[in-house]
Formats: structure tokens, sequence, C-alpha cells
């Protein structure tokens, strides 16, 4: 969904902006007490009332309620109904809100294909067992999030809809049609695909977990400066030179944790003793993937090039998730497939008008 176009990515996508306004919310609180002494004068030049921080969408398109924004096989959406479309998508997706407040015709363009989209494939979905109250759960997932955000005042909540014109009866509504475009795109993944996928991603290390120890020796301006002083930037050669050294001295017996404090340019993992523990190889740079993937257990690298810098590597532990532990994660994968292909095949034979307005 918005903005990402992936279906899956819908509920991430309300629950990270609505954790940034939380983290916002906070952010303010403390600055707000330190205001404490601001004197009575400049508290009277302050606007009157209570902003809320998360904007109210106006989403009206400025035509009759009842005017046909879309037509396509089997239906039509009216501005009323778009209007509701877009406030829900506003209050679930903060995100969403600012395309939508700027009334763009390619945004506009974009939710009502989604929104006929996710009629026609909702319409296609098998029976749902319990898709009301999972939906009625969803909602107050969303509804705990702006308590967070509003310092748990129920009425700030309760204002934030009415402004917004949204009702619980509109957010369940919108999320049984979420579930079932869900158990829609589900029925679209065969076990066969998805074992061939989990097969073909297996040759590219993409289910491997990896213990990796590493010292990174940085080029130029990207080395870290040290907590006291400023560090000399090293050239390639001069880098290559370290990490070769420190190599050496790593194969003779030294401690990998020590030297990787002393030496490593890697703010991530310097403290660590230069250690990422049990993390997926495929995060990881081509390089540096390559060499946690091929590197025998337990022996030093020779130096591993990549953009950062020189690695001095050892893997300690490497192991490989098996088809049942990422089935879940691959079907995600092709649900999103599925989505798009929908979008981008099927919807465009199926729309016969639309007719939304131009940006003023």
């Amino acid at each position: 969904m918005w903005p990402l176009r992936k279906w899956g990515a819908l509920m991430l996508s309300f629950t990270l902006a609505l954790s940034l306004l939380t983290a916002c919310g906070k952010a303010e609180d403390k600055e707000a007490k330190g205001k404490e002494e601001q004197t009575q004068a400049d508290q009277d030049q302050q606007p009157t009332g209570e902003e809320s921080p998360v904007p109210v969408v106006d989403v009206s398109l400025g035509m009759e309620p009842n005017t046909v924004v879309a037509e396509y096989e089997g239906g039509t959406i009216t501005v009323e109904q778009f209007e509701n479309y877009l406030a829900i998508q506003s209050f679930i997706n903060p995100q969403a809100g600012f395309a939508i407040h700027e009334k763009l015709p390619e945004s506009l363009q974009l939710f009502i294909d989604s929104y006929v989209s996710e009629i026609v494939m909702a319409e296609r979905a098998p029976e749902v067992a319990n898709a009301e109250s999972e939906a009625k759960q969803l909602v107050d997932r969303i509804k705990s999030q702006y308590l967070m955000v509003f310092g748990n005042d129920e009425k700030k909540l309760e204002k934030q809809m009415q402004d917004q014109k949204v009702t619980d009866e509109d957010l369940t509504a919108f999320f049984v049609r979420y579930k079932k475009v869900e158990a829609y795109l589900r029925t679209q993944v065969q076990e066969d695909e998805m074992k061939k996928r989990y097969e073909e991603g297996k040759t590219q290390g993409e289910f491997t977990i990896a213990s990796v120890r590493h010292i990174l020796v940085s080029v130029g301006d990207q080395a870290a400066p040290p907590a006291e002083g400023e560090k000399k930037a090293l050239t390639d050669e001069e880098a290559k030179k370290l990490a070769d050294d420190l190599a050496s001295r790593l194969r003779k017996g030294e401690d990998f944790a020590a030297l990787a404090k002393e030496f490593s340019d890697d703010p991530g993992s310097k403290e660590t003793g230069g250690l990422y523990e049990d993390v997926e190889v495929a995060m990881w740079v081509p390089e540096f993937k390559q060499a946690a993937l091929e590197l025998p257990l337990n022996e030093i690298s020779d130096p591993v090039k990549t953009d950062y810098g020189y690695h001095v590597m050892k893997v300690e532990k490497r192991s490989e998730k098996g088809y049942d532990d990422v089935k879940d994660q691959i079907r995600s994968q092709f649900v999103n497939e599925k989505y798009d292909a929908f979008m981008d095949k099927e919807l465009p034979s199926l729309m016969k008008k639309v007719n939304l307005p131009e940006k003023k």
C-alpha cells in the first residue's frame, strides 16, 4: 500500500509512522518541561488551544458527494465513498495523509487504484474465519498507538477521530476487507513455488545465519574518530597494510576482541569486540556476505575490501534456516508480488472511467 505499494507493508507503515509520532510527542514533553522558566509575557504570545501532533487531513475533493469518481467492471465509487477511504488511510497511516493533503492527481490515482483493487480482490476471497474479530484487534492496535501519542488521553483520541471523520465501524470495515484481500492473495501462492524460491535462496545464502567477528580499517574520510583527538585518515595503501598487520597478529594468537576495540572503525561492533552475532548474512554488503558464507570457521581472513574499507574477519558460527522457519517470509514476498501483478496487469483492464479533480 502507500507509499510502498506492497500489500504486506500497510501494517508496518502505519506502525512506524505512529511510532515516530510517539517519539516526537515524548521529545515535545521534555522540551515543554525545559521551558518552565518562560515568562508570562512570552506565554501570552503563544496561540491558544492545543494542536494535535497528528495532522487532521482535509480529504474533501470539492465535488458533489454522489458524483462517481471511478467506474470499474462490476461497480462504481462515489466521491463520498472515496473521501471516506482517504480519511481512513490518513488516520491509519499519517505518511499517506501527507500525500493526500497535497491532492496531487498522481497520488489520488494511486489511491483510487488501491481502493478498486481491494474491492475486487475482497469479492474474490474465500470465506475468512474470524475476519471481524481480527479486524477489531487491528483497530485496537492503531488506537492504542494513538493513545501513546496523546498521553493516554482518550478524549484527544475521540476528537482526532471526529475531526478526521472516521469511526470504529469505518475502521473495522476497512480491516475486514484488508483481511479478505490478504486471504485472496494467499490463495494465489502455491506451495511448490514457495519451495522452489527457498531452494533458489539457499544457493545465494539468503537463509544463512552467521556470527562474525571483524575489524574494519576505513579508508580516507570514512575513518571514525576515536574518543579523544583526531584520527589520521588512511590512504588505501595504508589501510591495507594495517589490515594485513592485524590479520598477522591475530593468526599469532592475539585477542580479537581487544584488537577490535583498539583499531576497528565500525561503531556498530567496536564495543562488542567486533562481533555481529546470529545475523542474516543477506543483510551485509556483497563482499562481506560472500566471505561470511565461504570463510572456514574460526579462520582469520585476508583483508576483505568493501566500500567501507578493509575488513579482517573470523566466522565463529554459521547455520541455515529450514524451509518451515522461513515459509511465512517467502509467502509474504509472493503476496506482495501477486498484489503488484494484479495492479500492473489486471487492474487496467477492469478500470472503465476515472473522474478525479485536477490540482488547482
